[in-house]
């Protein structure tokens, strides 16, 4: 008996009501509230768990930023449709040349070429006289008959050419023994002179027999002596007369 009251204390009394009431109470609640009647004012902040969310029912907006992770990507969309051409920009300013690159090989040679037309071979007839007394030089045509054979030459054409069929009569034969020779200078060089032909003693006439090849631009000019062959007499005076051809073939 004295065990019992000792246990039954006042304090002990008063949760056990306490408790009572609370049980009572909560299921009165959850008996009474009607359908809607309980909001945000009656829920307490941090009471409520995923137990009491029904699922599928919350949105992105609902969850503080960072909280939701992004899903995958999804797959690439169609490529759209090509957008209209625009303006032609302005033409930028010129860059810095280049440097210059390699040689490149040399290439191959090309055919020959047709074989040109045959030139012309037409000649010129060149006349002349002089009066001849000792050795003497002359121009072709016989009117400068003094001087060095730069003061008598003329000028051949610039082709070559080609001196031919030169006859010179004397008016006089040299008689004797004595001699006469006529002499074709070239540019006025004592080693480019060509012996034309000679007269000697009586006869009065001579003609070329070899042609004389001539370069083009030469200087032209005649060289015609008299000599004495052993003691006689030298060639008598004579007036001379000559023709030739000049040509390029």
């Amino acid at each position: 008996m004295d065990r019992s009251r000792s246990v039954a204390t006042a304090p002990m009394l008063v949760s056990c009501l306490a408790l009572l009431v609370a049980l009572g109470g909560t299921s009165y609640a959850a008996a009474t509230l009607a359908r809607n009647s309980v909001g945000s004012p009656q829920v307490k902040n941090g009471s409520l768990t995923t137990a009491d969310v029904k699922d599928a029912t919350l949105r992105a907006t609902d969850f503080a930023k960072g909280q939701l992770k992004p899903g995958p990507a999804g797959p690439a969309g169609p490529a759209g449709t090509q957008g209209v051409t625009g303006d032609q920009g302005p033409q930028g300013a010129q860059g810095p040349q280049g440097a210059q690159g390699p040689q490149g090989p040399t290439g191959v040679q090309g055919p020959a070429g047709p074989v040109g037309a045959t030139g012309s071979s037409a000649a010129a007839v060149l006349t002349g006289r002089a009066s001849l007394t000792g050795s003497q030089s002359l121009s072709l045509d016989g009117r400068v008959t003094s001087g060095v054979d730069d003061d008598v030459s003329t000028l051949s054409p610039a082709v070559a050419t080609v001196v031919r069929n030169f006859r010179v009569e004397l008016g006089t034969a040299p008689g004797g023994v004595a001699r006469r020779e006529f002499t074709l200078v070239l540019d006025g060089n004592a080693a480019q002179r060509k012996l034309l032909c000679s007269i000697t003693g009586t006869a009065t006439s001579c003609e070329q027999t070899v042609a004389i090849a001539v370069p083009a631009g030469s200087e032209l000019g005649f060289l015609f002596q008299g000599f004495l062959n052993g003691g006689g007499a030298a060639p008598a005076a004579s007036v001379a007369r000559w023709g030739l051809t000049i040509g390029t073939t």
